[in-house]
Formats: C-alpha cells, sequence, structure tokens
C-alpha cells in the first residue's frame, strides 16, 4: 500500500521521501516534525520499498541503497533513522558547500547562541536537552551550519537524540519515538526556535567527562585553542580555503570559548547561564 510522500525542508533545501510503510513514514514525520513542508521535490531524493517478504530497502537518490532490514536484524526503527539521518547530513553539505558544518549542539538565549561541541558519549544531547529544559530555545543537537564570515548558525531542528533517560527533575514527557538505543524527542515538543533563517552566533563551548568528577568546572580558553577544538569537529573542513583552517580561525576569533568539564547537570546548566557571550 502506497502513501503520500513526506516532504520536509533544512537549511532552504526541499526533500522528499516515498515509502510504503506507514510506520516508518511516521517515524520520519516526528523526526523532522518542524520541518514538514507542503513543497514536492519529484522524483524523491529519499525511497522506501518494500518486497513480496515484507523485507524494507531505504535509498537515495545520490548514493542508492543506505538501509536493508537484511542487514539490521532487530533495531529497524533506529537504523532507519540512522541512515536518513546521515545521508541528509551528506547531501546537505554537498548542496551547502559554503557553510561551515560542525558536529555541535547549538542553543539560543536573548538573541545569541550557544555552540556546544563534544565527542560522542559526553552528554552533549542530555545538557542541550536540560537547557532547553531551563528556557534556552533548541536549534540543533548534532548539526551546526555556519555561515563564514558572519558567523550565524543555521537552525537543523530535528528531533533531539538521547541515549538514555534524562535524570530528575529533566522529565522526558511524551510522546517521543523510542529505538532499542535512542529516544528521539520531536523537535515540535522541545522549547525550540521557530525561525529557520540563520542565527547570530555568540560563544563557543567544548565539553568533556570525567567519569571520577562530580563537580563541573569551566574555564575561558585562548582563540587557538577554540580553533584548534572547534576543527576537529568539522565534518567539511576540505571544502574550505586551507583545508578548512581558516574558517575554524575566523569563528574563534569572533567570539569567546569555554572549556567546560561537565559533571552534575543542574551545576553545568548553571555555568553556562553565568557566561556573557
Amino acid at each position: 500500500m502506497s502513501h503520500p510522500d513526506l516532504h520536509f525542508s533544512v537549511l532552504g533545501s526541499n526533500f522528499s521521501l516515498a515509502c510504503t510503510t506507514e510506520h516508518f513514514r511516521e517515524l520520519a514525520a516526528q523526526n523532522y516534525s518542524t520541518c514538514l513542508t507542503e513543497v514536492s521535490t519529484p522524483p524523491p531524493f529519499f525511497n522506501l520499498d518494500s518486497d513480496s517478504e515484507g523485507q524494507l530497502t531505504l535509498t537515495s537518490s545520490r548514493s542508492g541503497v543506505i538501509w536493508d532490514s537484511r542487514t539490521n536484524a532487530g533495531g529497524d526503527d533506529y537504523h532507519f533513522l540512522y541512515a536518513l539521518e546521515k545521508e541528509l547530513t551528506l547531501e546537505l553539505q554537498r548542496l551547502h558547500s559554503q557553510l561551515y558544518f560542525v558536529h555541535a549542539a547549538v542553543v539560543e538565549r536573548d538573541g545569541r547562541c550557544l555552540l556546544i561541541a563534544a565527542e560522542s558519549g559526553t552528554g552533549k544531547s542530555t545538557l542541550t536537552f536540560a537547557l532547553q529544559s531551563r528556557g534556552w530555545r533548541y536549534l540543533s543537537d548534532e548539526l551546526a551550519p555556519i555561515g563564514i564570515p558572519q558567523c550565524s548558525v543555521w537552525p537543523y531542528r530535528h528531533a533531539l537524540c538521547l541515549k538514555s533517560l534524562p535524570p530528575e527533575p529533566y522529565a522526558l514527557l511524551p510522546p517521543h519515538i523510542a529505538t532499542d538505543r535512542t529516544l528521539h524527542v520531536p523537535a515540535d515538543r522541545l522549547n525550540s526556535i521557530t525561525s529557520d533563517e540563520p542565527q547570530p552566533l555568540g560563544g563557543l563551548v567544548f565539553l568533556q567527562r570525567d567519569e571520577t568528577i562530580r563537580a563541573p568546572s569551566i574555564r575561558e580558553i585562548s582563540t587557538a585553542e577554540a580553533t584548534t577544538r572547534l576543527y576537529g569537529n568539522t565534518l567539511n573542513a576540505l571544502a574550505h580555503p586551507n583545508a578548512g583552517l581558516d574558517a575554524a580561525a575566523i569563528i574563534a576569533d569572533s567570539m569567546p570559548a569555554w572549556h567546560l568539564e561537565v559533571g552534575d547537570l543542574d551545576r553545568s546548566c548553571e555555568l553556562l547561564e553565568a557566561v556573557n557571550f
């Protein structure tokens, strides 16, 4: 049985998903709830097809097959969303190579955005969820596309992805998507920014976690250290002059930056709320 194509827009680029399965169409709709649009893009960039045995194949017009349910026994929801987001991220970098893509979360307060970068498993998304619960506005938890030299950041308001339930008092209220590995909170359930336009970037934060330390701490870092840390989280450095180093330096030289040793979630949030950016 066929279902209407799903249309969504990210960074001003329109995409469509043709899907034969209502369950996965709804997963994608929730994941991109604030990006949905009526603008169609024939032929669809993504196609999810089911064969006579009920096996699913997700393809893109850029890469061909990007997910096959035969190769992922169980956990289909997780692998479907992972493949969809990974392919979309790669296509966005191709379409918008002038932007400087950083693997980072972004939140906004008082008209200025704070970029939060960290290695996977550090707690970046949990911190982002806690900050939006405290009144910050959500732009992204994974991808920060930055315009150079304006140092503005584009929202990427897909569902915020958590690896575990956040601690009290940051309750995760339904509805959300629960896979066997992740929890996805649709952006329309968050305190999310409503604009799709680029926002002024005012500060950089680089997280580190030491499981032996509970009390978090924060320190302002130099432009040189911020440049190095930012460059280490860049996704498309080679698309920019001087292998992206110049762009990283421009961003780091334009705003303050901090190193945050994360620990107790409330206290980590308080430390960020006390910085000036």
